[in-house]
């Protein structure tokens, strides 16, 4: 998954500077491990606010898998906004996301975005996608959508129910999400 979080960063331009992942799907179409030859990226759609982006990991001319990425752009405009839920009672605590951690998910990643590296950093949303993919094991299909930055050191709670995932932090909803597993 790595490289197609990686083909993100070849995005440039002053509309991609602190952009906000509000929503991310990975799809896997083969096996993995040890394959593909080239990513290929496309910016699908392309608004003043948003942009959807899709990027393919090919074996020569099959595709393995896909990141669809819509980033909310000029983030720090978005980062304000309150939503509140109560926690159900139905969690598990899932983890936390230390800073070391989240700077070297940036390092591996590519990413330069300055939200993902100050003393108070903000946890990447492909390194939630990656992380809950490898939790949840051979995943075929995971979507996401961003509600709230989850900040590191905050802890994470999980709710689970078949094909679908919530995550809270101590107060409220940060994150949703549905998840397809092979048998």
């Amino acid at each position: 998954m790595i490289r197609l979080i990686r083909a993100l960063s070849s995005l440039h331009g002053e509309q991609y500077t602190e952009p906000y992942i509000a929503k991310a799907k990975f799809e896997r179409y083969a096996n993995l491990v040890g394959k593909g030859t080239h990513t290929n990226m496309t910016v699908e759609k392309e608004k003043a606010k948003f942009v959807l982006i899709i990027i393919d990991l090919y074996d020569n001319e099959i595709v393995l898998a896909r990141l669809r990425i819509t980033l909310f752009l000029h983030a720090t405009e978005n980062l304000t906004v309150t939503v509140h839920h109560s926690m159900p009672k139905d969690v598990q605590v899932w983890r936390s996301f230390s800073k070391e951690a989240i700077y070297a998910f940036a390092k591996e990643a590519d990413d330069a975005n300055p939200i993902h590296l100050t003393d108070r950093p903000i946890v990447q949303g492909l390194f939630l996608l990656r992380t809950l993919a490898d939790y949840f094991g051979k995943v075929n299909s995971l979507e996401m959508k961003f509600i709230k930055p989850l900040y590191a050191d905050q802890l994470v709670y999980l709710q689970k129910h078949s094909g679908s995932f919530i995550g809270y932090n101590e107060h409220e909803m940060i994150f949703k999400g549905k998840v397809e597993i092979s048998e």
